[in-house]
């Protein structure tokens, strides 16, 4: 899985699935990202559905992003 960090969301790509998820200033770290309202891949509410199993991935993959970077980032 690979995220690309750009400036107001991420985009994470696993195999031909990709998936924008939007950032916004956190309030114990630098950056908070919501999982809550993710459903499917791109595009959003029509792509193949994001299973449990693949958030827990997309979580892991942004925070070792972030960490890389020298990012703290929180989800919600």
């Amino acid at each position: 899985m690979k995220v690309a960090i750009f400036a107001g969301e991420f985009v994470v790509t696993h195999g031909a699935h990709q998936l924008r998820l939007a950032t916004a200033a956190g309030e114990a770290a630098d950056i908070a990202v919501s999982l809550d309202a993710i459903e499917t891949w791109d595009p959003q509410g029509a792509g193949p559905a994001v299973t449990l199993e693949d958030l827990q991935k997309i979580a892991a993959a942004v925070e070792a992003a972030c960490a890389r970077a020298g990012i703290d980032v929180e989800f919600e």
